[in-house]
């Protein structure tokens, strides 16, 4: 007896989404009862908490078996991502799951004592935290491809953010890759100016399919000019040279008194960055308890019958958009969606910056206003703490 197990959807996929295994090649030995085809769920690399795991299943009149494993994959994942940026590609091992299954078969023989063996374990495949819509699957079944065949192997970067995307000129622009096959390649930048030259930032980069890539994209902080005295920076292109798609971004250079950038974890196992230009409101939520002191006869003005028995607050800001293409205001819904995000919070004179993890508030936004060509809308999002003391803003 040996079961044969097939991934479906290939090496990467998404763990918000269906993850199925076919089995096949299931007999009942002679005399059993019960049987069942066994499947083992094995953390490859020990991100996965709780493997391994065991299912069973009957297999049906062919001997086949289907199982959905993306309710044990569908964990929490620990998501970092480089700032300040101090290189141009980061690699990581650890922010997604990597997973083997291994099949085998369960009956109870003649006598009634259970039986077990087991056979081959698979070889690692990626799970990325996230998912697609039912809508974008259903039309992916249509066109008999899946998330695998639609980006990985098509070379996209694990973004929705459209091509020609307006940034500003220090916007930590990033991009995320899972190659298809292992390679080297080169990481290329090139920078578009005003007067009709280019400029180009290379490196080399060994990729595997084991691995995430995080690729720092800003032409400013590879070491490219933005503007001199005759010419400005008016658009970039990234690529991975003859692997990957190439994404084009235009520069914003409209004045910003202040430019906000957040990151967020986004729907298809990249993290992504966004730049908002818009007002800014500063709030503060406060909580607290309080308690009743009876007075005493000897109590003095200073003396007080209600008193405070807890107090914790949390930063609460409101930011606008700012006019935005409508295209990226129906990519800004992987910000609202985001489970993880980020503010990069600038102390008042603009010298400094750190990460702030933030929840953003959920309720309805009108993202498009086509009857008034209105493309901007505020976003309302906290501080991932509740704290009961107050940061020193003279000094962050």
């Amino acid at each position: 007896m040996a079961i044969t197990a097939t991934i479906l959807g290939d090496t990467v996929q998404l763990t918000g989404n269906p993850v199925k295994i076919k089995c096949t090649g299931g007999s009942a030995p002679a005399g059993s009862v019960n049987y069942e085809i066994l499947l083992k769920i094995i953390s490859a690399d020990g991100n996965l908490d709780g493997a391994p795991f065991t299912r069973a299943k009957a297999p049906d009149g062919s001997g086949e078996a289907e199982f959905d494993i993306s309710g044990f994959v569908d964990q929490p994942v620990d998501r970092r991502f480089q700032f300040p940026i101090s290189s141009a590609v980061t690699t990581y091992t650890n922010q997604f799951f990597s997973v083997q299954v291994q099949t085998g078969e369960s009956w109870l023989d003649e006598e009634g004592v259970l039986q077990e063996e087991w056979g081959a374990t698979s070889t690692a495949f990626v799970l990325l935290k996230g998912g697609v819509s039912q809508r974008q699957l259903n039309m992916m079944r249509d066109a008999t491809t899946n998330f695998y065949e639609t980006y990985i192997a098509a070379g996209k970067f694990l973004t929705g953010r459209p091509w020609g995307e307006l940034v500003h000129p220090t916007q930590p622009v990033k991009l995320w890759f899972i190659p298809a096959s292992a390679q080297s390649a080169t990481f290329k930048v090139t920078a578009g100016y005003d007067d009709g030259t280019t400029d180009t930032y290379t490196e080399a980069v060994s990729l595997s399919p084991s691995n995430l890539y995080e690729f720092d994209c800003n032409p400013g902080k590879l070491g490219l000019d933005m503007e001199t005295t005759t010419k400005k920076m008016y658009y970039y292109d990234v690529e991975i040279d003859g692997v990957s798609e190439s994404r084009r971004f235009h520069i914003d250079w409209k004045y910003c008194e202040r430019p906000v950038f957040m990151f967020f974890a986004n729907t298809l196992g990249g993290i992504d960055d966004a730049y908002l230009s818009g007002a800014i409101r500063d709030k503060f939520i406060t909580e607290g308890n309080t308690a009743y002191k009876p007075a005493d006869d000897d109590d003095t003005a200073f003396d007080a019958t209600r008193i405070v028995t807890g107090r914790s607050a949390n930063d609460k800001w409101t930011i606008n958009t700012g006019w935005k293409q409508v295209t990226h205001m129906q990519y800004l819904r992987n910000l609202l969606l985001a489970r993880k995000a980020w503010y990069i919070y600038t102390n008042i004179s603009q010298t400094s910056e750190h990460v702030v993890p933030i929840i953003v508030e959920p309720g309805e936004k009108t993202l498009v206003n086509r009857q008034e060509n209105m493309h901007a809308i505020d976003i309302d999002f906290t501080e991932a703490h509740f704290t009961g003391f107050t940061i020193d803003n003279r000094t962050y």
